[in-house]
């Protein structure tokens, strides 16, 4: 008996002990505790309050979801669940149909049973109107076949799916999408995740991304020209002028003048200032582009230098021992087809004719200062527009216009008064002014160019843009490039302070063209005439001395001579610039200029020694190619001849 009461005895604890301790650890969990593993299970999150003053609980639900039935580690759960719309999701969590136009919000009832405890939770199931798979083809459909510029993706559809997407390339292409131009395309791989509640669906595609192209390159090019490549424009030493760039870009250097300036930089100075177009030709893998520069070459040192050498090395550069033909051929019927020896010491006729007072073309508003001299030609190439028609037509009101002087072939007429304003270069009222650019100047002329919409000198930005309005109290916003400047570029000077300080500019819709400020209302203005049957390039050399006597009256350099086109954007003087002369020109000027000014005490007598020149150098148009004309010059100071030599040229 007694030892059938310690079986039973034993039988009971070893009872208690297998049975008994699943119990307490069991009863370690609460329904409360059984409650968060279910919300935490379906990664649900909070939502609002129902009617009952229940917490409800939401979830993103884009594709079919597993409902948890039990918690596994706690025996003796039950998880019951019920949708309310089983035509949508049932309650196995399993998607029955979905509204493409909008997210349905399904209610479901969760039941957890746990021991003798039950609780109810109430879910929201957000059903999105598409799938994930169909999400990740729609954010494939973003992504360009090609990355150039930078890129932004919708990354949330529905607002509530969420797509993350990565770059293999973030040199390239950045996780943020910020685009890189590289030296070469390259590729990247967007690796992509769209992701509801509890599911994800991952894709991945491969672009290539652009690097620089020709284009980029020629841009890169021109820009590092100006900025790096030419320092100063103004030499007075051979030029060191680059052949490569970045190794791949082949540079090719011819000028308009060898004479002035060799393709190799070398240079020719002689007393005065010359100008010479330097041509750069920029080649890509076989595609080509060009880039020109205005270059002035300075003029040797003459102050200690005996007046008999200078006349020695005058006559040096005007008695060419060969000449070609110069055509003037944008107009009809005018031309000059053999150049002119270029003689000087001469004057041309000048006959006043000042037009009255008026509201129009004469308000006698006196300039504040003359800063530049205009040179336009009238492109009114027909029969007797010379410039003592063009002088009437001033005086008759000129439909408004106005302009100082008409220069043609025989004569000048002066109209306006020079201290006077007139109405000839299209710029409106708009008054000259330097500005500082804030840059120590390293160089005398640095080229200005524009980057991201703001003046840039030598690589340093200036943070001056083209003024907006006449009187220049605002800047245009816009972000005009480099080729919208004019192709006479803009002035640049240096300050008392040592920094750079260039002219006002604004932009003219009209010519769609950067240009500069002071044409009307600070400068004086020439029309030369290339009125059918003239000779142009008489007009020309008399251009020449009219231009060169106005920069010594009122003490301006050659480089404030300028073409209408520098100060609204106009091809004009058309009749040079397309013949591509406008260095030419100037440097005619600058010799005029210099004759007047170092040699005034000495007069030049030229001779023809052939019928096929005459005695101010201008060749017969009958000349053919091989023949030779022949010619002397005599120079007197006073009644003593201190220079006499004869020449003869070849024509080519």
């Amino acid at each position: 008996m007694r030892r059938n009461i310690f079986f039973i005895i034993i039988i009971f604890m070893v009872s208690l002990f297998l049975f008994g301790c699943e119990e307490i650890t069991d009863s370690y969990y609460s329904v409360w505790e059984l409650k968060q593993y279910v919300i935490d299970s379906i990664h649900a999150y909070e939502g609002e309050e129902n009617e009952a003053g229940e917490q409800v609980y939401y979830i993103i639900i884009a594709n079919d979801l597993k409902l948890p039935t039990e918690n596994p580690d706690v025996k003796g759960t039950k998880i019951t669940w019920t949708s309310l719309d089983e035509t949508c999701i049932d309650n196995s969590g399993t998607i029955i149909e979905r509204d493409s136009r909008k997210i349905l919000n399904i209610d479901f009832e969760c039941k957890v049973e746990y021991g003798k405890d039950t609780l109810y939770i109430p879910f929201v199931f957000r059903l999105t109107t598409i799938s994930l798979e169909t999400a990740v083809m729609r954010f494939e459909a973003q992504l360009p076949s090609m990355i150039y510029e930078d890129r932004t993706f919708v990354n949330k559809i529905d607002d509530v799916i969420q797509i993350t997407w990565t770059s293999s390339n973030e040199e390239a292409f950045s996780n943020e999408g910020k685009y890189t131009k590289l030296g070469a395309d390259s590729e990247t791989t967007i690796t992509y995740i769209a992701f509801d509640s509890n599911n994800h669906v991952e894709g991945s595609k491969t672009i290539k991304v652009q690097g620089k192209t020709v284009l980029d390159l020629f841009n890169e090019c021109k820009e590092w020209i100006v900025a790096e490549g030419i320092k100063d424009t103004y030499l007075t030493e051979d030029a060191v002028l680059p052949s490569l760039y970045e190794g791949k870009v082949n540079l090719t250097w011819t000028t308009s003048n060898e004479k002035i300036m060799e393709g190799n930089g070398k240079i020719h100075q002689t007393y005065y200032d010359q100008y010479v177009q330097l041509k750069c030709r920029i080649e890509i893998d076989g595609h080509l582009a060009n880039y020109n520069v205005q270059m002035k070459i300075a003029a040797l040192d003459s102050s200690n230098v005996d007046d008999n050498t200078i006349i020695q090395k005058l006559m040096e550069d005007i008695a060419v021992t060969q000449i070609g033909k110069r055509e003037f051929l944008l107009y009809g019927n005018i031309n000059q087809t053999y150049n002119a020896i270029e003689f000087c010491g001469f004057d041309v006729p000048t006959y006043e004719q000042i037009c009255p007072l008026s509201d129009e073309n004469r308000p006698g508003i006196i300039k504040t200062s003359t800063e530049y001299i205009t040179v336009h030609d009238t492109a009114n190439n027909s029969s007797g527009a010379s410039a003592k028609m063009h002088a009437n037509y001033v005086q008759g009101g000129g439909s408004g216009t106005s302009w100082h002087y008409s220069v043609d072939q025989e004569s000048i007429y002066h109209q306006v008064p020079d201290n006077e304003v007139a109405y000839h270069a299209g710029d409106g009222h708009r008054v000259y002014g330097l500005i500082d650019t804030g840059i120590k100047a390293t160089s005398v002329k640095p080229i200005v160019y524009l980057k991201n919409g703001t003046y840039h000198i030598l690589g340093q930005d200036t943070k001056l843009r083209p003024f907006s309005n006449q009187d220049a109290t605002s800047y245009d916003t816009k972000n005009y490039t480099n080729e919208d400047i004019n192709s006479l570029s803009i002035i640049v000077e240096i300050g008392e302070n040592g920094n750079y300080y260039m002219g006002r500019t604004y932009y003219n819709s009209g010519y769609a063209l950067i240009s500069n400020f002071g044409g009307n209302r600070n400068s004086i203005g020439i029309e030369s005439c290339v009125n059918s049957g003239s000779d142009y390039g008489h007009t020309y050399r008399n251009l020449a001395i009219l231009v060169a006597n106005l920069c010594i009256q009122n003490n301006l350099s050659v480089d404030r001579v300028k073409g209408h086109h520098y100060f609204s954007g106009k091809p004009c003087p058309n009749s040079i610039l397309t013949t591509q002369l406008w260095e030419d020109f100037l440097t005619l000027v600058s010799r005029t200029k210099f004759v007047k000014e170092k040699l005034s005490e000495y007069k030049f007598t030229w001779t023809s020694l052939s019928n096929n020149i005459d005695s101010q150098g201008y060749i017969s148009k009958g000349v053919k190619s091989g023949d030779v004309v022949k010619y002397k010059v005599e120079v007197k100071k006073g009644n003593s001849t201190v220079y006499s030599n004869s020449f003869q040229t070849n024509i080519k």
